[in-house]
C-alpha cells in the first residue's frame, strides 16, 4: 500500500542487519542450552485506543494523556490521537484472566478520568469512522519511520459486501488509523511452534468474534476493515514453524527496516525490534520476566480492540482457550490444515464476520457461527481447562461470547444497524458507541436507542 522509505543511511542498516544475525545466534544458542524461561504460561496484552472530543472526532492529545497519568501502564500510541495501554502478565491458571480484567478496569478508570479532565473520551474501537485525511497527516505520527511514508503515495483498495473503496493519497500514513488487541501468552521453548501454529490457525474465529471496523473513509466495507488496511496484498502468508529457531532464523530473510536502539546483545533489542516490524498477524516474541530471564511468548494481533472490557476479556479467554486445545492435540491441526487456508480464513471472517463459510480441519467448509456452536467454544472450555483456568472463570467469560454468537451481534453489526436506523451521521455513531462502552454492558446487549 505505501512505498517503501527509510531514513536510515545504507551503514546504520548494515550494522542493524550484523547486529540482528548475532543476536538471533545468540538466543538460538540460548534456547539450544535451556536458557530460556519455562514458567507456566502466562497471559498479557495491549490495547490500543483512540482519544476522542466530544463531537466524535480524534483529539491528538495522547502526549497530554500520558504525560498526566504519568504511569508504565499507559504509553504513547502511533499517532498523537492513540494511547496504547499494557496490561502486565498474570499466570493465566486459577483466576489470571479475572485479574487481567481488574487491571484493565482500573488502567481504564485511570484513563477515562485523565480523558475527562482533557474534555476527551478514550475509546477501544479499531477504526473511527470519523477519521480523514488530515488525521493521518505526518504530523500527526508519532514514529519516525511513519512520518517519513507519509511522503510517499497511498493507494487504498478494498472491496467490501455492499460498496467499495479506491482512493489515492499522498500525505497519509492510512494504516496507523488501525488499533488491535495484542494478545501474548508466554509459553516453554518446547511447546512454542505448537502454540504459534494454533494461534494462527484460531486467529480467524477471534477476529470475527472482536470485529468492530465496517466503515473506513466514509465507505461501509468489512466487518474488520482494519485487516484489510493492514494485509500486505502482495506478501505470501506466513507458513508455519516447526521450532522456535524456524521463525528467527526465517526473519533474517527479510531486510531489516529500522535501526534500535544500542544495548547489550543478550537484551535481543535489534531482533525485538526487527520481529515487532514484520508485516504479519502472528509473532514469537521474545521477552523479560520480572527477575530478568527472558521468555518466548507468541502475540496475536489480528483482533480489534473493545468494545467493553467484558468483551474484551471474552475474546482474550476465546483465544487463549482454542489456541491451547489446538496446541495439545496429539494430532497435530497444522497437519490437517495449511497455513494459506488458515489465512483465507482469517481474510474471509474479517470481510463477512461471523457468516462467512470457512474450510475447518476435517469438517466440510460452513459458516463460521455453525462451527463455533458445534465445536469451536467447546474447544475454548477445554483449552481453558489444560491452562488451569478456574471452571467458573472460563464459564464467566466463554458465556459472553456463547450469547455473542448465538444473537449474532459482534460491535460490526450493530454500527450497521445503528447506521441502518440513524444514518451515515458518524459523529453521532461515534458517540453512541462511546456511551455504550462506558456503560460496560457487552456489546451483543446493545439496543439502537439513542442516549446522547
Amino acid at each position: 500500500m505505501l512505498e517503501p522509505t527509510t531514513q536510515y543511511s545504507q551503514l546504520d542498516l548494515a550494522r542493524a542487519a550484523q547486529r540482528l544475525r548475532e543476536e538471533t545466534d545468540l538466543l538460538c544458542a540460548l534456547e539450544a542450552r535451556g536458557g530460556l524461561s519455562q514458567r507456566a504460561p502466562a497471559a498479557s496484552f495491549d490495547l490500543e485506543a483512540y482519544l476522542i472530543d466530544r463531537t466524535g472526532r480524534p483529539a491528538p492529545q495522547g502526549g497530554a494523556l500520558v504525560a498526566q497519568i504519568q504511569a508504565p501502564t499507559v504509553a504513547p500510541g502511533r499517532t498523537a490521537f492513540q494511547a496504547l495501554l499494557r496490561i502486565g502478565a498474570q499466570p493465566i491458571a486459577a483466576d489470571g484472566v479475572a485479574r487481567l480484567l481488574r487491571d484493565l478496569q482500573s488502567v481504564l478508570a485511570r484513563c477515562h478520568e485523565a480523558a475527562q479532565a482533557l474534555s476527551l473520551r478514550l475509546l477501544a474501537i479499531g477504526l473511527l469512522p470519523t477519521i480523514d485525511d488530515a488525521d493521518l497527516a505526518a504530523a500527526n505520527m508519532t514514529v519516525e519511520s511513519d512520518r517519513a511514508a507519509a511522503q510517499a503515495m497511498c493507494r487504498i483498495e478494498i472491496e467490501g459486501i455492499r460498496e467499495r473503496l479506491a482512493t489515492e493519497h499522498r500525505g497519509i500514513v492510512a494504516i496507523a488509523a488501525a488499533t488491535s488487541l495484542r494478545a501474548h501468552l508466554q509459553v516453554a521453548p518446547e511447546v512454542a511452534a505448537r502454540f504459534y501454529n494454533s494461534s494462527m490457525i484460531a486467529a480467524f474465529a477471534t477476529t470475527a468474534l472482536a470485529a468492530n471496523s465496517p466503515y473506513l473513509f466514509g465507505a461501509e466495507l468489512w466487518d474488520d476493515t482494519r485487516v484489510a488496511l493492514l494485509e500486505e496484498p502482495t506478501a505470501p502468508p506466513p507458513p508455519f514453524i516447526a521450532s522456535a529457531e524456524d521463525y528467527f532464523r526465517a526473519n533474517l530473510e527479510h531486510p531489516t527496516a529500522t535501526v534500535a536502539a544500542a544495548d547489550a546483545p543478550h537484551r535481543f533489542t535489534q531482533l525485538r525490534r526487527h520481529n515487532e516490524e514484520m508485516p504479519r498477524f502472528t509473532h514469537l516474541q521474545v521477552g523479560f520476566g520480572a527477575d530478568g530471564s527472558p521468555h518466548l511468548r507468541i502475540e496475536q494481533r489480528a483482533m480489534a480492540p473493545g468494545p467493553t472490557p467484558a468483551d474484551t476479556l471474552a475474546n482474550l479467554a476465546f483465544h487463549y482457550g482454542l489456541s491451547a486445545s489446538l496446541a495439545t492435540e496429539p494430532d497435530p491441526p497444522e497437519a490437517r490444515i495449511d497455513a494459506a487456508t488458515a489465512h483465507a480464513n482469517l481474510l474471509a471472517v474479517a470481510r463477512g464476520g461471523l457468516a462467512a463459510e470457512v474450510a475447518w480441519l476435517d469438517r466440510e467448509r460452513m459458516p463460521l457461527r455453525t462451527l463455533a456452536i458445534v465445536e469451536l467454544i467447546e474447544r475454548a472450555y477445554e483449552g481453558l481447562h489444560q491452562l488451569g483456568v478456574d471452571e467458573d472463570i472460563a464459564q464467566r467469560h466463554l458465556s459472553l461470547i456463547e450469547r455473542r454468537v448465538a444473537n449474532g451481534q459482534t460491535g460490526a453489526v450493530w454500527q450497521r444497524r445503528f447506521v441502518q436506523a440513524h444514518g451515515r451521521n458518524f459523529g453521532l455513531l461515534v458517540r453512541e458507541y462511546a456511551a455504550r462502552q462506558l456503560g460496560g454492558a457487552p456489546v451483543h446487549e446493545w439496543n439502537l436507542r439513542r442516549l446522547t
